[in-house]
Protein backbone atom coordinates (compact mmCIF):
# COMPACT_ATOMS: atom_id res chain seq x y z
CA UNK A 1 0.00 0.00 0.00
CA UNK A 2 0.96 3.65 -0.74
CA UNK A 3 0.07 7.41 -1.11
CA UNK A 4 0.86 10.23 -4.00
CA UNK A 5 3.59 10.92 -1.58
CA UNK A 6 4.99 8.07 -1.73
CA UNK A 7 4.92 7.77 -5.34
CA UNK A 8 6.23 11.18 -5.94
CA UNK A 9 9.46 10.14 -3.23
CA UNK A 10 10.27 6.72 -5.22
CA UNK A 11 10.01 8.72 -8.50
CA UNK A 12 12.05 11.72 -7.44
CA UNK A 13 15.16 8.50 -5.68
CA UNK A 14 14.94 6.55 -8.84
CA UNK A 15 14.44 8.81 -11.84
CA UNK A 16 15.00 11.97 -13.38
CA UNK A 17 12.06 14.24 -13.41
CA UNK A 18 11.36 15.99 -16.69
CA UNK A 19 8.47 18.29 -15.46
CA UNK A 20 6.60 18.25 -12.29
CA UNK A 21 3.57 20.41 -10.98
CA UNK A 22 0.59 18.98 -8.55
CA UNK A 23 -0.40 15.90 -8.94
CA UNK A 24 1.93 15.11 -12.26
CA UNK A 25 5.04 14.38 -12.71
CA UNK A 26 6.64 13.49 -16.20
CA UNK A 27 9.95 11.29 -16.85
CA UNK A 28 12.15 10.46 -19.62
CA UNK A 29 12.82 6.73 -20.39
CA UNK A 30 15.37 5.16 -22.28
CA UNK A 31 13.63 3.08 -24.94
CA UNK A 32 16.01 1.02 -27.89
CA UNK A 33 18.01 1.94 -30.34
CA UNK A 34 18.85 5.33 -28.69
CA UNK A 35 15.18 6.52 -28.08
CA UNK A 36 13.72 7.93 -25.52
CA UNK A 37 10.19 8.18 -24.46
CA UNK A 38 8.08 10.77 -22.20
CA UNK A 39 5.95 8.89 -19.54
CA UNK A 40 3.31 10.82 -17.14
CA UNK A 41 2.31 9.47 -13.58
CA UNK A 42 -0.72 11.70 -12.72
CA UNK A 43 -3.18 11.28 -9.70
CA UNK A 44 -6.48 10.66 -10.29
CA UNK A 45 -9.21 10.44 -8.39
CA UNK A 46 -12.22 7.77 -9.36
CA UNK A 47 -15.07 9.00 -6.84
CA UNK A 48 -12.71 9.39 -3.76
CA UNK A 49 -9.73 6.74 -4.45
CA UNK A 50 -6.84 7.98 -5.43
CA UNK A 51 -5.69 6.15 -8.75
CA UNK A 52 -2.39 6.14 -10.82
CA UNK A 53 -2.93 7.10 -14.36
CA UNK A 54 0.55 6.19 -16.35
CA UNK A 55 0.70 7.75 -20.17
CA UNK A 56 2.87 7.82 -22.98
CA UNK A 57 2.16 9.92 -25.97
CA UNK A 58 3.03 8.35 -29.60
CA UNK A 59 1.09 10.75 -31.80
CA UNK A 60 -0.61 13.72 -32.88
CA UNK A 61 -4.64 13.31 -33.72
CA UNK A 62 -5.16 13.70 -37.22
CA UNK A 63 -1.19 12.80 -38.08
CA UNK A 64 -1.48 9.41 -36.98
CA UNK A 65 -3.64 6.48 -38.44
CA UNK A 66 -5.38 4.97 -35.34
CA UNK A 67 -6.03 2.12 -37.31
CA UNK A 68 -1.83 1.49 -37.63
CA UNK A 69 -1.35 1.62 -33.35
CA UNK A 70 -4.35 -0.08 -32.85
CA UNK A 71 -2.88 -2.97 -34.80
CA UNK A 72 0.13 -2.72 -32.88
CA UNK A 73 -1.60 -2.54 -29.37
CA UNK A 74 -4.25 -5.40 -30.43
CA UNK A 75 -1.48 -8.50 -29.72
CA UNK A 76 -0.78 -7.29 -26.12
CA UNK A 77 -2.28 -7.94 -22.88
CA UNK A 78 -0.96 -4.52 -21.17
CA UNK A 79 -1.62 -1.08 -22.11
CA UNK A 80 -4.89 1.01 -23.27
CA UNK A 81 -4.68 3.64 -26.16
CA UNK A 82 -6.76 6.84 -24.77
CA UNK A 83 -6.75 10.62 -26.08
CA UNK A 84 -5.13 13.51 -23.63
CA UNK A 85 -5.81 16.70 -25.46
CA UNK A 86 -4.74 16.41 -29.05
CA UNK A 87 -2.13 13.38 -28.63
CA UNK A 88 -2.88 9.91 -28.49
CA UNK A 89 -1.33 8.12 -25.92
CA UNK A 90 -0.60 4.28 -24.38
CA UNK A 91 -2.44 4.38 -20.24
CA UNK A 92 -2.44 2.21 -18.01
CA UNK A 93 -3.95 2.77 -14.07
CA UNK A 94 -4.07 1.80 -10.70
CA UNK A 95 -5.43 2.31 -7.32
CA UNK A 96 -2.84 3.69 -5.65
CA UNK A 97 -3.87 2.07 -2.30
CA UNK A 98 -3.56 -1.82 -4.13
CA UNK A 99 0.42 -1.22 -5.07
CA UNK A 100 3.51 -0.84 -3.30
CA UNK A 101 6.05 2.03 -4.98
CA UNK A 102 8.26 -0.88 -6.02
CA UNK A 103 5.29 -2.10 -8.20
CA UNK A 104 4.97 1.12 -10.78
CA UNK A 105 8.22 0.83 -12.42
CA UNK A 106 7.18 -1.86 -14.24
CA UNK A 107 3.60 -0.80 -15.69
CA UNK A 108 6.22 2.60 -16.13
CA UNK A 109 8.31 1.09 -18.35
CA UNK A 110 6.11 -1.23 -20.52
CA UNK A 111 3.68 1.96 -21.08
CA UNK A 112 6.54 3.72 -22.74
CA UNK A 113 7.90 0.56 -24.53
CA UNK A 114 4.43 0.04 -26.15
CA UNK A 115 4.18 3.47 -26.86
CA UNK A 116 7.58 3.65 -28.60
CA UNK A 117 6.70 1.17 -30.40
CA UNK A 118 3.79 2.45 -31.66
CA UNK A 119 5.44 5.82 -32.31
CA UNK A 120 8.00 4.21 -34.37
CA UNK A 121 6.12 2.26 -36.06
CA UNK A 122 3.57 4.93 -37.66
CA UNK A 123 6.66 6.68 -38.81
CA UNK A 124 6.93 9.57 -36.99
CA UNK A 125 10.50 9.68 -35.81
CA UNK A 126 10.90 9.95 -32.16
CA UNK A 127 8.88 13.18 -30.98
CA UNK A 128 7.70 11.42 -27.65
Amino acid sequence: MTTWVGVSDYLHANYKIAREREGQIALILETTDGRSQQVSIDLELMGEEPWICITSGFGEVGQVNLENALAVIDSRIFGAIGRAGNFYVVKHSAPVADMSVEELALPMHLTASIADEIESKVGIGDRF
